[in-house]
């Protein structure tokens, strides 16, 4: 005989979690003697926060060079600039950049990094960002200067 909890059609099994707080903790998540069907409406809506973006990139193979755009460099100094100084190409989405000849610090909330203040970003780093991570982003080199490399990536 099927269990009741399991008849019921159209819905998300998952721990029952207080309702006043409405996130799994870890101690929830391992109980599994409490449990709860929550209804597809609601459901939905927790998949929604969850998946908001269908175009998540895990990594560099998922978006590829956009044709027609060169690569950019930009110099890094003790003076804190912008990472992307020109426009990018309106079908963007990804940057890809690489850094050589300094350490630099990094913000993307809208100050302006320091020598000391700022995510740190040691000589040969690279990585892949996002279009709005990329056009935020200010740089300053902690000591000398460097390079950074920068190359526009879309879902060609």
């Amino acid at each position: 005989m099927m269990a009741a909890h399991l008849a019921q059609p159209m819905g998300i099994y998952l721990p029952q979690t207080p309702a006043s707080s409405g996130v799994l903790t870890e101690q929830m998540r391992l109980n599994s003697s409490v449990q709860q069907w929550m209804p597809r409406s609601t459901a939905h809506l927790l998949l929604a926060n969850f998946m908001a973006n269908s175009r998540i990139v895990n990594g560099p193979m998922q978006v590829l060079p956009a044709p027609g755009v060169g690569d950019r460099t930009l110099a890094v100094t003790g003076t804190a600039s912008d990472f992307i100084v020109a426009a990018l190409d309106a079908d963007t989405s990804h940057v890809y950049w690489s850094l050589d000849g300094c350490d630099m610090r990094v913000t993307i909330d809208g100050g302006a990094p320091t020598a000391g203040a700022g995510h740190i970003f040691k000589d040969g780093n690279s990585g892949i960002w996002s279009r709005s991570w990329a056009i935020a982003a200010k740089v300053i080199a902690v000591s000398g200067s460097g390079t950074i490399t920068i190359s526009e990536l879309n879902y060609a």
